[in-house]
């Protein structure tokens, strides 16, 4: 279940870098 956990930590990181540009725009 390697590929699972790759799977979740790829989407994790993705939204990490998602959330601080998301969180500029709220603040604006």
């Amino acid at each position: 279940k390697r590929d699972d956990l790759q799977a979740v930590m790829a989407l994790l990181k993705k939204e990490m870098t998602d959330l601080p540009l998301a969180f500029d725009n709220f603040r604006e």
